[in-house]
């Protein structure tokens, strides 16, 4: 019987937190991604992110996520799920961004 050696690839699951300045808002951001790096001596690698988890602060106060929704919509007249979209699309590339610059 012989035995050959064919592929090692391995993964590791990652939580990188950020915290987001938007004016009297702070939004404490975290990744949960996983990294999947090469094949053999390949040092390439690719991440998936699987979700973003958003915690909204007012003044250093954390909020509740639904009150905070509320009171989006009333202050700015907007949709409070764009805005939602919005800072997870910029955490997402942020973390990319990171990720291609081989800053992990």
């Amino acid at each position: 019987m012989k035995i050959k050696f064919k592929q090692h690839l391995e993964y590791t699951n990652i939580n990188r937190c950020y915290e987001i300045k938007d004016g009297i808002t702070t939004i404490k951001a975290t990744v949960f991604a996983i990294i999947e790096k090469g094949n053999g001596n390949n040092v390439e690698g690719e991440i998936d992110i699987n979700d973003v988890e958003l915690e909204f602060y007012l003044n250093g106060k954390k909020t509740r996520y639904f009150s905070f929704k509320e009171l989006y919509e009333k202050l700015f007249f907007a949709k409070f799920d764009d805005y939602h979209e919005e800072i997870t699309r910029k955490v997402e590339s942020f973390l990319m961004n990171e990720f291609n610059e081989n800053k992990f």
